[in-house]
């Protein structure tokens, strides 16, 4: 999840990500704020809002009643029927002392063992991108002057983050359904704040090429200043070489380039990891003990 963008024209993003590259993440701030702040491209906030509070900033009041809804719509009984609330009849259907709902014998470990399973495959995912995101980097042109090719390059490793990963969300939403009434309340809140949620989530990830494209611009030009072009070979300067010889010599990757390709998979794989909390989120339910109540949920 994304949090709103601090006054300011740089944009900031949420608590939560997990991240393999440094900086790594905390309860209190996403690896990529924490890389964006290194990085001079945007603030940290000295105190995170609260979840209530970011949320607040977020959803417009369509949106809020969604996730209301679900939050107060009573889960069903593991017979099929739905547990008392309001509204509901206290009668030989629904008495007042029922019990709440629970979970079929055997949920919790086949639940743990379906996760487990799509653990391996959010690895492998992520593997995938990650090669993806080197064969990107490689395939960039080696004067790297022009940030054109780069911000191509990001935008395509974008899609595939979008394309590839949301089918997982949807695998744990689905093993959330099947674990017993509580999740399948948890799947359903999970899919409402995706809904309300996405639009301003892809706003912010949208401006992660243009700070890109800002620290591209920034290294390339304090390079500029500490190592003027040479001048071309004449007779006051016959130690330049000649367009020839330079032409036929390997130009290696300007050193401003080389940190600049760091980066650029820095905030790649800090962007995957944040894309990916939700579903590690999900999983992480499925492994725990299952909730008898709503509440837990």
């Amino acid at each position: 999840m994304l949090r709103a963008p601090p006054a300011g024209p740089a944009p900031g993003l949420t608590p939560g990500a997990r991240a393999a590259a440094p900086p790594s993440a905390t309860l209190n701030g996403s690896a990529l704020v924490g890389l964006l702040a290194q990085l001079a491209l945007s603030d940290r906030p000295a105190a995170p809002p609260s979840l209530v509070e970011g949320l607040g900033r977020w959803l417009g009041w369509r949106e809020a009643i969604a996730v209301s809804a679900v939050l107060q719509a009573p889960p069903e009984r593991s017979d099929g029927r739905l547990g008392a609330g309001p509204g509901r009849p206290t009668g030989p259907t629904a008495p007042p002392s029922a019990a709440p709902p629970t979970v079929p014998a055997g949920a919790a470990t086949a639940a743990a063992s379906a996760a487990t399973r799509l653990q391996a495959e959010v690895q492998r995912v992520r593997d995938v991108l990650a090669r993806r995101f080197e064969e990107a980097l490689k395939e960039a042109p080696e004067d790297g002057s022009d940030f054109l090719p780069h911000r191509r390059r990001y935008f395509g490793a974008q899609q595939a983050m979008e394309l590839t990963l949301a089918p997982l969300r949807e695998q744990a939403r689905a093993l959330l359904a099947r674990s017993g009434p509580p999740m399948a309340q948890l799947a359903a809140l999970d899919a409402a704040l995706a809904g309300a949620l996405a639009p301003r989530e892809q706003a912010l990830l949208a401006q992660l090429p243009v700070l890109l494209e800002k620290h591209h611009t920034r290294l390339r030009e304090a390079a500029s200043a500490l190592s003027p072009a040479q001048p071309p070979a004449t007779a006051a300067n016959p130690a330049a070489p000649a367009p020839a010889a330079r032409a036929r010599k390997p130009q290696a990757a300007p050193a401003w380039l080389t940190t600049f390709r760091h980066d650029m998979r820095r905030m790649l794989q800090a962007e995957l990891e944040l894309r990916l909390q939700p579903t590690l989120g999900l999983l992480d339910a499925l492994r725990g003990p299952l909730p008898s109540s709503p509440g837990s949920a």
